[in-house]
């Protein structure tokens, strides 16, 4: 009886150590995916601002791309007529020259 007694005592003391290793695999476990779940949030918290800075960065530069090709075109017209009144004085000057 007594052995029997001792016997089962240690059973259940296996079966409570078996179980308190359990739970605290289960504590362990349940920690270690919040943390990859926190993880997982902050890098897409990053990556979603990094995304949202890009495109703004792209916005700006397509704005100043969009200025900088009108000045370009203004400054090209503005050419194209400087060099048009500069034929015409030659012209001018060519006739004046050889008309003499």
């Amino acid at each position: 009886e007594e052995a029997r007694r001792a016997e089962a005592k240690a059973e259940d003391t296996k079966h409570r150590t078996l179980k308190q290793g359990e739970d605290a695999f289960g504590e362990q476990f349940n920690m270690f995916v919040n943390e990859q779940e926190t993880h997982k949030y902050e890098l897409t918290s990053k990556h979603e601002k990094t995304v949202k800075r890009f495109e703004c960065i792209i916005e700006e530069l397509t704005a100043a791309h969009a200025k900088n090709k009108l000045e370009l075109h203004r400054e090209l017209q503005s050419a194209e007529a400087d060099r048009a009144a500069l034929v015409a004085l030659h012209a001018a000057a060519t006739r004046r020259l050889f008309s003499s």
